[in-house]
């Protein structure tokens, strides 16, 4: 299994990062074809981040060509997901996002792809909540009413850790308290970094 889970995805600063995550992926950056997944984005007022984010992927060399919107609006299958090295889950409303993960069959999909290691998924955000096994703990910063039909906050349990992405100094009593609220383990998660999980091993990039 693959992973690279962000805060803020790969901004011009993140140079460590963006290397990892190449080097993680394995390929040529001109073979590189991206799932780019803005699903989380779509209840936000401000959506430009979506867009930015988007374009540091091309920045990064991969063809315009090869970076795919990919949307969650109809059965995922593990098949669909093949034709991708990476999936890259974009930032925006947690609890939307998982919503719509569950109905579509992606939790499923992109657990046998990460299985069956035919790439990597790529969190920023909200993409990054969801890889862990629970987000409840970010109601503080997303509104849960968006998601109506989402009837448990049991995400895709890819790590065990919950990481709370955007961390600044300013938060640290919010995240303590909310570490003794949840039995799961969260960790902060601060913009510029990542987690670089690969099997069974995994570690923080920094800058």
């Amino acid at each position: 299994m693959r992973l690279f889970l962000t805060s803020s995805g790969f901004p011009k600063s993140a140079v460590n990062c963006k290397r990892e995550f190449l080097d993680l992926v394995g390929k040529p950056t001109d073979q590189i074809r991206v799932a780019y997944v803005p699903t989380a984005s779509y209840v936000e007022k401000n959506k430009t981040f979506a867009e930015i984010d988007r374009r540091e992927l091309i920045e990064l060399g991969i063809p315009e060509a090869n970076v795919v919107d990919f949307e969650l609006d109809h059965e995922i299958t593990c098949g669909e997901l093949s034709k991708f090295n990476v999936i890259f889950v974009d930032g925006g409303n947690t609890f939307y996002l998982l919503q719509e993960i569950k109905k579509s069959g992606f939790d499923k999909a992109i657990s046998e792809y990460l299985k069956k290691d035919l790439g990597v998924y790529v969190g920023v955000s909200a993409g990054t909540v969801v890889a862990g096994p629970d987000i409840d703990f970010v109601a503080d910063w997303d509104d849960r009413s968006q998601a109506p039909e989402l009837k448990s906050t049991t995400a895709l349990c890819l790590i065990e850790i919950a990481y709370s992405p955007h961390y600044t100094d300013s938060e640290a009593e919010i995240v303590e308290k909310l570490r003794e609220k949840y039995s799961y383990p969260i960790k902060k998660l601060r913009d510029g970094r990542a987690i670089l999980v690969n099997g069974s091993r995994a570690r923080k990039i920094e800058n």
